[in-house]
Order: structure tokens, then sequence, then C-alpha cells
């Protein structure tokens, strides 16, 4: 540490930008070229995986943004095999009138739409 500068008070900050809290859980510690560190933290303090609850996987699709700054982003709304009457209906199910009135809609699959309306 006396090498690289770096005194308790920094490491400490480092390692809770790793999410960890106390110097007790972690195993070992990198301090990377960048001035980032790597943590590997003890087992008993590891994230549990689906793997370690024996969980199915299941396959993860990305968001699509559907309307920007009022306006209706037609690709991706292709893309994701609906069309302007779909989403017209659902921003109504969720309080907007108009797409003009949309700051921003997001589809996600097996998730309901996310619309955030212009406030005022």
């Amino acid at each position: 540490m006396k090498k690289n500068h770096l005194d308790i008070n920094q490491l400490q900050h480092l390692l809770r930008s790793k999410d960890v809290f106390s110097i007790r859980e972690c195993e070992y510690a990198i301090l990377e070229t960048d001035g980032t560190i790597s943590v590997m933290k003890k087992q008993p303090y590891s994230n549990v995986t689906l793997e370690d609850l024996k969980i199915s996987k299941k396959q993860q699709t990305l968001p699509v943004s559907l309307i920007l700054d009022g306006m209706v982003i037609k690709d991706n709304l292709a893309s994701i095999q609906k069309d302007e009457s779909w989403l017209l209906n659902e921003i109504r199910q969720r309080g907007a009138k108009t797409v003009e009135e949309v700051l921003y809609a997001e589809w996600l699959e097996e998730e309901p739409l996310l619309v955030q309306k212009y406030e005022g």
C-alpha cells in the first residue's frame, strides 16, 4: 500500500465501491493499473448465485425504448413485432392520452410497459 501511496481510508473507500464494507469480508484485493480495485470476497460473504439455489436460468432480454421525448421509435416498435395502435392502447392504460404526453416508454419481455409521462 505504501508503494502505491494508498492509505487505509482510501482502501476502505475502494472496497465499499465493491460492496465490501468490512475488511474481514475480503479474501483478496488487487489494485488495478487504472486505480480501481478488484475484490474476491471470502466464501461466507460471496453473493449467492442461481446455481447455488438450484434455480433454472431464465433467458434475459434487453429492454427496448419505444417512446423518447414524445416520439415513437418506429424501428424499435417493429423489432418487437408491435404496432402503434398497440402502443397507444398500452400508454392509455397507464394514464397518457397521447404519445406526446410520454417522456419515455420502455418494453421488456414478460413485463408491463413502463411509461413515464412528462411532469406538470
